[in-house]
């Protein structure tokens, strides 16, 4: 018996896990599908490839009997339908068996905005199958489950929630005459480089050469005396 504290993994590490075309294909999976870490994807990988070793070693025996058990199994599982054989579960994909999800058909229904706001409605206890409160994403929903999921009852998302449908185009609200009129303003001209420059001198001086400034502006100019006739021909004379 091994140790509780150092658990066997439940999947398979990849052969090469630097290989950059893997990482590219896994990248896009992640993504596609809102999963966390690889080791989701890793699983779902392993689980894929398990049913599809069974198949093979069924369909090498030949037994009607548990090939039929297989079939129901995975006819129940939403990934094969009514009247599939096991050439079909040999040709099994891992985004078919990744469709079933919790957090996948959470998306489907409506219940969430996006993969991610789903895993959190899952994980924060939001959702429940078939009147059971689910808390894991990876969870594989059935055909029978499926219609089954709804918000729980004494969640808080059952009467706030909206879903918001961003496929739809936005059309702005069209303005009535009038106002659109009492909208409308002029707008300004910009002040020119210099003229800003001129402002930002201005500020920059101490107040004290500004008001000496505007006084001198204030005062007037002293009119000269006009030069009188007289004293100019009395001159005249004199020469």
């Amino acid at each position: 018996m091994g140790s509780p504290a150092k658990m066997k993994k439940h999947y398979d590490s990849p052969r090469r896990p630097w290989d950059k075309e893997r990482l590219e294909e896994d990248r896009t999976v992640l993504k596609a599908y809102g999963l966390r870490r690889k080791q989701e994807l890793h699983r779902a990988e392993t689980a894929t490839r398990h049913i599809r070793r069974r198949a093979r070693k069924l369909f090498a025996e030949g037994n009607p009997e548990k090939e039929s058990v297989i079939l129901r199994k995975m006819y129940d599982l939403g990934l094969t339908e009514k009247d599939a054989t096991l050439e079909r579960v040999l040709a099994l994909k891992m985004s078919e068996l990744l469709e079933r999800r919790l957090q996948t058909i959470v998306r489907k229904k409506k219940l969430a905005n996006s993969l991610k706001q789903a895993r959190q409605f899952i994980t924060h206890g939001h959702i429940t199958v078939a009147g059971r409160k689910v808390t894991s994403p990876s969870h594989l929903v059935s055909r029978d489950d499926e219609n089954s999921i709804e918000f729980a009852i004494n969640s808080a998302l059952t009467s706030n929630f909206k879903y918001a449908d961003k496929t739809k185009e936005h059309k702005p609200s069209e303005m009535p005459a009038e106002k659109s009129k009492e909208s409308t303003v002029v707008a300004k001209a910009e002040p020119s480089k210099e003229e800003k420059k001129n402002e930002v001198a201005v500020d920059k001086q101490p107040k004290e050469n500004v008001e000496k400034e505007e006084a001198k502006a204030s005062e007037k100019p002293v009119e000269k005396a006009p030069v009188e006739k007289e004293v100019v021909g009395a001159t005249n004379s004199v020469k």
